[in-house]
C-alpha cells in the first residue's frame, strides 16, 4: 500500500514477445516494505480501480518486484524480488484507505525472496 489511494507504480517489464519475464514492479512505503521482509505482511493491496484492473486482472506474471520507494538498481537492499504466486480480490476495511471498506487485489507476497540477478540475468537472454 503505498502513496495515494489512486496508486501507481506498476508496470511490467519484457514481454513474452521479446522471451523476457513478465513483472510486476510495486513501489511500497517503509513500513509496509518492512513488513514484508520480515515476513509480518503476506498480501500487499492495490484497490480494485480501472488503473489497477488493467495491469494486474487476468495477467500472469513470472515475479513481483517490491521497491521502497523509487531506488536505482545498484540499491538492492531496497528491492525484494519474489515468485509470482497470485492474487485475489476482497473486501478490506485498512486506515490506509479511508473509513469505509474497499475492493481490493491483494497480490501474494508470501513467497521467498530471490536474488535480483535471477531477474537481470532474464532479461540480459531475453
Amino acid at each position: 500500500m503505498t502513496g495515494d489511494k489512486e496508486q501507481s507504480g506498476a508496470r511490467t517489464v519484457a514481454t513474452r514477445d521479446r522471451g523476457g519475464p513478465y513483472v510486476l514492479t510495486l513501489r511500497l512505503k517503509r513500513v509496509y516494505f518492512e513488513d514484508i521482509s520480515c515476513g509480518n505482511k503476506p498480501w500487499e493491496y492495490r484497490l480494485a480501480t480501472g488503473y489497477w484492473r488493467k495491469r494486474i486482472e487476468g495477467r500472469h506474471f513470472d515475479y513481483v518486484l517490491l521497491t521502497l520507494g523509487y531506488p536505482a538498481r545498484s540499491e538492492q537492499d531496497l528491492h525484494m524480488l519474489k515468485p509470482w504466486r497470485g492474487y485475489i480480490e476482497q473486501q478490506l476495511l485498512h486506515p490506509h484507505f479511508g473509513d469505509d471498506e474497499v475492493h481490493v487485489f491483494a497480490v501474494n507476497v508470501t513467497a521467498p525472496t530471490l536474488p535480483l540477478h535471477v531477474l537481470y540475468n532474464d532479461l540480459t537472454r531475453a
